[in-house]
């Protein structure tokens, strides 16, 4: 079942390093978990769903903030090499973008 994009306003509190401390880097890497413990995993047949594996392979994530006031938020995944979106119904999916 797809993530929502309530699961995901409502739950989410902070990006976290693979050391468990806050990032505050311009290109952090870490991973997204809620505060029940899932942590938001991205696999390579464009699927987003939640793990209880805290440091699954497919769960690191780069987070870059784009736009003039850096308000636009980006999430790609480093394994699965896919960007974070969303569909016109808050499904969550992995979507690669090619040059």
């Amino acid at each position: 079942m797809a993530l929502r994009l309530w699961w995901l306003m409502g739950f989410i509190c902070v990006v976290y390093s693979r050391q468990d401390r806050r990032l505050f880097s311009k290109t952090p890497l870490g991973f997204l978990r809620c505060r029940t413990g899932v942590t938001l995993a991205m696999y390579p047949d464009r699927a987003v769903n939640g793990t209880r594996d805290n440091r699954g392979k497919f769960a690191s994530l780069q987070v870059s903030f784009i736009g003039i006031n850096r308000i636009n938020v980006v999430f790609f995944g480093l394994l699965s090499k896919m960007y974070l979106c969303m569909s016109n119904t808050g499904a969550l999916y992995g979507k690669t973008f090619g040059i």
